[in-house]
């Protein structure tokens, strides 16, 4: 937690996950009773995802979970993918598509890299960028709304800037 009172960078983060779910349709093949949200490689949340396992995202109890194996991710919904996982982001980008499920990350470049929603800082704000090819090849469908308020929208067409800044979206943020 930030100084002050203020939110930290990852409670910040974990709200933009949260938010990403309400934003994006998975296919029938891919739901499941539960929400599974999927961290691998390190843990940069701490505590900070703890509180969406109250939260319900379309009517499904949220349920989150370190993972330690690409082979487990078919049983996720979402995957943060954390920088230390980097190494095997080939196999994890691969096993993600077959499996449905919405890669996210704030790793320099991710979805140049194939990854589908990139986490950025930028002017003490964090943003984010979408790759619609990779959510598309996954099966996946981001809603326009969600791709309105991203920073860039890669696989495309136009790899250009969208329009919107996130007027009142809830899905900008002040970094503390």
């Amino acid at each position: 937690m930030a100084q002050g009172g203020g939110v930290g960078e990852y409670e910040l983060k974990a709200a933009f996950l949260y938010n990403f779910a309400k934003f994006v349709e998975w296919p029938a093949a891919g739901q499941q009773e539960e929400f599974t949200l999927c961290v691998i490689g390190g843990n940069p949340f701490g505590a900070a995802l703890n509180p969406l396992s109250s939260s319900p995202v379309r009517g499904r109890a949220v349920v989150v979970t370190r993972l330690s194996d690409p082979e487990e991710i078919s049983r996720c919904n979402m995957l943060f993918v954390d920088a230390l996982a980097l190494d095997r982001l080939p196999v994890i980008l691969q096993r993600s598509r077959d499996a449905h499920v919405l890669t996210v990350a704030d790793i320099d470049g991710f979805t140049r890299r194939g990854g589908m929603i990139g986490l950025v800082s930028e002017d003490n704000r964090i943003r984010f960028d979408i790759n619609t090819r990779a959510a598309n090849d996954a099966g996946l469908r981001v809603s326009s709304r969600l791709l309105s308020l991203a920073r860039r929208v890669l696989g495309d067409g136009t790899s250009g800037t969208a329009g919107a800044e996130g007027v009142g979206s809830g899905m900008e943020g002040n970094r503390p």
